[in-house]
């Protein structure tokens, strides 16, 4: 799918950190740009300042946030099919919507969680296998839209799940699940994350927090400067 904006997810375990920084992103990524020295945006669209959108999966849209309710919530108990369908079924609402809306009008997209999360929790974790989730995804849940660049936080089994222990007093469906469900989500995320290593920045999720987010900033801005530099040379 072609268009002007920039796609980034990140991707990582349960309590990986993920979460935390795109927070702190939200609050700093705006100001940072809009400092003289850094003004690129207008490289791109001299008429209209491109913005920043960040979505969760599953999430993003009204109906996204009511299929979030339904996967994470204890009280509800799912075929493991049936946990794979609604997480495509949000992402479908959200990207032939306004994730796609954004991505066309040259806006910045950064998605907590993609497919590659499908293809570790449900593929690997749930053991429905890589190809099945490829293959519902390609069925039309995503638009053929493509990352340009993925943040993998590194986190190992053990630690996250001390992590849970320690941070979640009502750990989610997912997150309370055992050590070799885990295991399997992480094995699958990091044979994932090497087969895509051109567009992938990995993080070692172990490091204090402030040098966690301050090598994802570093990155990105980068990332973000590079993209719209690129899109002024090819008008």
């Amino acid at each position: 799918m072609d268009h002007k904006g920039l796609f980034v997810t990140f991707e990582g375990p349960d309590c990986s950190g993920k979460s935390t920084v795109v927070e702190r992103l939200k609050r700093e990524l705006d100001p940072y740009f809009s400092k003289d020295e850094n003004q690129i945006f207008n490289l791109i669209n001299k008429e209209r300042h491109p913005e920043f959108f960040f979505i969760n999966e599953p999430g993003g849209s009204d109906i996204g946030e009511k299929i979030r309710e339904l996967l994470l919530s204890n009280k509800n108990k799912m075929k493991s099919m049936t946990e794979a369908y609604l997480f495509a079924a949000s992402r479908a609402e959200l990207f032939h919507g306004t994730g796609l809306d954004y991505l066309k009008n040259g806006d910045v997209v950064i998605c907590d969680r993609y497919v590659d999360s499908s293809i570790a929790y449900q593929g690997a974790g749930r053991e429905l296998g890589e190809d099945l989730i490829f293959k519902l995804n390609a069925l039309g849940a995503t638009n053929n839209l493509e990352p340009q660049k993925i943040f993998f936080f590194d986190l190992k089994p053990d630690l996250v799940l001390e992590r849970i222990k320690m941070h979640r007093n009502d750990p989610d469906r997912l997150e309370q699940l055992d050590v070799n469900f885990h295991k399997r989500v992480y094995d699958s995320y990091t044979k994932r994350m090497k087969k895509l290593k051109k567009l992938v920045f990995s993080i070692d999720a172990n490091q204090s927090k402030e040098k966690v987010y301050n090598d994802v900033f570093q990155e990105l801005t980068k990332i973000i400067k590079d993209h719209y530099r690129s899109k002024k040379h090819h008008k």
